[in-house]
């Protein structure tokens, strides 16, 4: 606990349907110094809350009928209250100390606005090859290697900064990827100070869906590959819809694929422009389910 008698940090965990009612016996053992906010999303649905969630007395359990994951994060954010938020799904084993990791550059660093960390895969080795081997600060061409359950964040800077995940990005939408980019990029356009650090803090079995969408070559993956060039480079993105088209297509095996992967890249590059989601846009939108309150209450 913290000097308010609040949890120093606190989980917000995302889950779906009838993941959820295995999601207890997932959660770590409690600890005094965490707490969880259990966001459920199941649509058209009026099964009872799990059982095992509603006895634990470290959580706030959340029931919602809508869909997309960026909607489901947002309702989190909005129920949150611990000073120190880590964004969570319903399929990590934390591994011992990760409480002590998460908290170590907010209590190091006063300036610190969010920061990141290590995620394992089922074998124990690093989500990607090129983490970095020190600590170091976000810029905005690192946050496009962070996955959502690699970041935690001081929840007064993300309300003083007014972002909000983006409810047309992630999981449930056209644009399938990049919620946690668009968030992270949007927190550093107010001025929130970003820092990486070389800890592992929990496994995933499964894997994330970013490499798992970036072996598939097709329409899909071309229109959000599109979608994130945008993101990144706004109008500098236009010389790649061209030169990515075709390395999609000779990936696939064939070359007469590129106008149709070339259309794809050009729809997701037009829909991300579109929504605003260019690089230096700033804060995603206050009506998507986010933060509506001040950092004072």
């Amino acid at each position: 606990m913290n000097h308010t008698g609040r949890p120093a940090l606190e989980v917000l965990v995302c889950t779906y349907g009838p993941r959820a009612e295995t999601l207890a016996s997932r959660l770590p053992a409690p600890d005094p110094r965490v707490g969880y906010v259990i966001s459920h999303q199941w649509p058209d649905s009026d099964a009872p809350a799990p059982p095992g969630l509603l006895e634990r007395g470290d959580l706030k359990y959340l029931r919602h009928r809508d869909r997309g994951l960026s909607v489901n994060r947002n309702h989190a954010l909005r129920a949150a209250s611990g000073p120190v938020c880590l964004v969570a799904d319903d399929d990590l084993e934390y591994l011992p100390g990760w409480i002590d990791s998460v908290l170590a550059p907010f209590d190091a660093s006063t300036g610190v606005g969010f920061a990141t960390f290590m995620l394992l895969d089922g074998a124990g080795r690093p989500r990607i090859d090129d983490y970095p081997n020190e600590p170091t600060d976000h810029d905005r061409r690192t946050i496009f290697k962070v996955c959502s359950c690699e970041v935690a964040f001081r929840l007064d800077a993300v309300l003083a900064a007014g972002v909000a995940f983006n409810p047309h990005l992630g999981v449930g939408t056209s644009i399938g990827l990049g919620e946690e980019l668009v968030f992270l990029r949007d927190l550093m356009a107010q001025g929130v100070r970003g820092r990486w650090v070389p800890s592992p803090i929990a496994r995933h079995d499964a894997e994330t869906t970013g490499p798992r969408m970036a072996r598939r070559i097709d329409a899909s993956f071309a229109q959000v590959a599109g979608a994130m060039a945008w993101c990144r480079r706004g109008a500098l993105a236009y010389p790649f819809v061209l030169k990515e088209s075709v390395r999609l297509a000779l990936g696939s095996g064939s070359l007469g694929k590129a106008p149709v992967l070339g259309a794809a890249w050009w729809r997701g590059l037009l829909e991300a422009r579109r929504l605003g989601l260019g690089p230096g846009r700033g804060v995603g939108p206050r009506n998507a389910g986010g933060p509506t309150r001040g950092p004072a209450d």
